[in-house]
């Protein structure tokens, strides 16, 4: 996850130092910061993520509630694809490890997409000086990265020459929003997830051939992309998530919004992109429209099962602190403090 509360730089001079940053680990509490690119959108609250017993979840400050995410509620209740699982069977802890590692190249490839977003650019000379730099903050030195800048490369070609044939202009990019869960059977609001779309933007319709054609697609909307790395497919989580996000975006910018016509952003369709192995001078990659499919009584159960365990909410963080002292009792170093107070304290670090 990129650290999104960084200045985009100025110059190529800073770039390695900027993209440090980027690629450095974040806390286990740490502000999720939005980076909108249209002046009258503003989400009215801005969130925290904090990481628990593999869970990912988001605390709102003005309303001192914490939402689970979206990703985390299908990672836990959604069943592993067959192909995956078969993969582990196979070939046991070597697949974990080089399913962690495939999954490094992931984070590494879409921290660089949202930076290059922000840039506007983005230099392949430096693809091999990101590895490193990316490779050094992650302590990944001992991995066998070598094809890693190549594949870096064709990766990011395939999202900039999608973003070309589909004239795609960014409106939001990495943007937390919190998302209401209607019960489908009753209407009611029964949870409120939260989640962070990859991409909010205009988009067209279909890729043209004819340059003219292109500028002006008569089907031009307000999409969201996803962006994956993997080169095996999209799966039904996938689709789970673009769905779940989707509604989510419309409803804040109709309720939580104080913008004059709401519909003008709402969203129209919902895409998965990812690379693709080109060959020759051709730049491939796959780009899915998934709007077609309505998940809400799919998410909805896995919500309902997600809370049946306990996982919807945080109510304490163990806290370290203080001196520890040869001979003493750690009883006055160790304490669990109520999850939201311990996420005041690093809001009031982080705001001071």
């Amino acid at each position: 996850m990129s650290n999104n509360n960084i200045d985009v730089p100025a110059s190529q001079k800073d770039f390695a130092n900027y993209m440090e940053a980027a690629f450095m680990p974040t806390e286990d509490i740490y502000p999720a910061e939005p980076h909108i690119f249209i002046p009258e959108i503003e989400i009215p609250y801005k969130l925290w993520r904090i990481e628990k017993s593999g869970i990912r979840y988001y605390y709102h400050p003005d309303t001192k509630n914490f939402h689970a995410s979206v990703t985390s509620i299908t990672s836990c209740e959604q069943p592993m694809p067959y192909g995956i699982t078969d993969y582990h069977k196979r070939y046991g802890y070597y697949a974990e490890q080089m399913t962690d590692l495939k999954a490094e190249y992931g984070n590494m490839y879409h921290i660089c997409i949202t930076e290059s977003i922000k840039m506007g650019d983005f230099d392949l000379s430096e693809c091999q000086r990101l590895v490193d730099i990316y490779c050094h903050v992650r302590r990944l030195s001992h991995h066998d990265t070598r094809g890693w800048a190549d594949q870096l490369k064709n990766d990011m070609a395939g999202f900039f020459q999608m973003m070309y044939d589909y004239n795609i202009e960014p409106i939001a990019v990495e943007t937390p929003i919190v998302i209401p869960i209607y019960n489908p059977y009753t209407q009611k609001l029964f949870y409120q997830t939260a989640g962070t779309p990859d991409l909010i933007a205009w988009v067209n319709e279909k890729k043209w051939s004819d340059e003219d054609k292109r500028l002006n697609d008569p089907n031009r909307s307000v999409d969201m992309i996803d962006y994956k790395s993997g080169q095996k497919g999209f799966w039904e989580s996938h689709e789970v998530q673009l769905d779940t996000y989707s509604d989510g975006w419309d409803y804040n910018m109709k309720f939580e919004m104080d913008l004059p016509d709401p519909e003008k952003y709402f969203i129209n369709r919902v895409w998965n992109f990812a690379p693709k192995d080109s060959r020759g001078d051709k730049t491939t990659y796959k780009f899915k429209n998934q709007s077609k499919k309505d998940h809400k009584k799919l998410f909805f159960g896995y919500v309902q099962n997600f809370m049946e365990r306990g996982n919807h909410d945080v109510k304490d963080v163990r806290n370290i602190e203080g001196v520890l002292k040869l001979g003493q009792s750690t009883s006055k170093n160790v304490s669990l403090l109520p999850a939201d107070e311990a996420v005041k304290k690093r809001w009031e670090t982080h705001n001071n």
